[in-house]
């Protein structure tokens, strides 16, 4: 269902629906929040914690700025759209869809430092799901320094402490296309999240580790339980291997002084090797001076992923 008046439903029944927002943390690659997290929420064990802010409030207060310029210079005729399947608890509140021209529009402000737009693109990708389009227009402004001119935004949070001036430079405009496999991963584990939060209606006190790994959970902690045991001791002979470099140093500097080139003991056998050169490239000098050389001499190898462990 679409619907052409956008209204307060948009942060209506959020628990109900899965929106564009919360996709990235779908994933799992959301930076706000985790899929459990998120789980939690939708499930009512969790009362969502988000809070608007002046950085929220600032791309609220631009948007229609940016959305008349696109407009403008691209004789379209977006307009805020909302569309929302009861049956796949799936909600779309786009910034803007053009029905003729068949196209939607997601505008972003940020600080214009972005390394990723994975989380921008899934997101649009239930918006061209939901509405039927095979485009959209990806239009990043970035925020200038004096954007806003408050100290603390519970305080000063209204419209006269926004920078409101609006520069088309500042904008950026990407085309993303419809991804039909990637709507279809949305799609899959949309099924399982719904499913997920049932588990969670029906026990609310499961731990997030009882959550993730559900019927393997009693691998999961044996494997946890050996692998703080390992780390534990795998600092242990870091520590060990820290000391022996210094004892090593100190030795090093007893057979220098004294001229000596070997020693051998009951259970060591010890050689003083001389300071040599080893022959590098300036990888950083060389990629900004020549970058097609590095380019053409480049290439990507595969790297198997890893659990990162650090002990407390």
């Amino acid at each position: 269902m679409i619907n052409d008046n956008v209204s307060d439903n948009i942060t209506k029944n959020r628990n109900k629906y899965i929106g564009g927002s919360d996709i990235p943390a779908l994933f799992n690659i959301s930076e706000y929040k985790s899929y459990y997290e998120l789980a939690k929420e939708k499930a009512g064990c969790l009362r969502g914690t988000y809070k608007g802010s002046e950085y929220t409030r600032y791309g609220q207060l631009l948007e229609p700025f940016i959305r008349d310029y696109v407009n403008a210079i691209y004789n379209l005729k977006f307009r805020e759209n909302t569309a929302i399947d009861n049956a796949l608890g799936l909600r779309s509140n786009c910034d803007g869809l053009d029905k003729e021209a068949g196209l939607l529009l997601e505008i972003k402000t940020n600080g214009g430092n972005r390394d990723s737009i994975e989380d921008y693109v899934l997101q649009m990708q239930l918006y061209m799901y939901q509405f039927n389009v095979n485009k959209g227009y990806l239009v990043q402004y970035k925020r200038p320094d004096d954007f806003y001119k408050g100290y603390d935004f519970e305080i000063h949070n209204t419209d006269d402490y926004f920078n409101l001036e609006f520069d088309e430079n500042r904008i950026t405009i990407k085309e993303i296309d419809r991804d039909d496999n990637l709507i279809q991963e949305i799609l899959r584990k949309a099924e399982i999240f719904w499913s997920d939060v049932e588990r969670l209606k029906a026990n609310p006190e499961m731990s997030e580790a009882e959550f993730y790994f559900k019927n393997e959970i009693a691998e999961y902690r044996n494997t946890v339980t050996k692998l703080s045991r390992l780390e534990n001791e795998l600092q242990k002979l870091k520590n060990i291997e820290n000391e022996a470099k210094e004892q090593r140093e100190i030795l090093y500097d007893l057979m220098q002084r004294y001229n000596v080139k070997t020693m051998e003991t009951e259970h060591l056998q010890i050689t003083r090797v001389n300071p040599t050169q080893a022959v590098t490239i300036d990888s950083s000098k060389l990629k900004e001076e020549q970058p097609d050389l590095i380019e053409k001499y480049s290439k990507v190898s595969n790297r198997k992923g890893y659990v990162r462990i650090k002990c407390k």
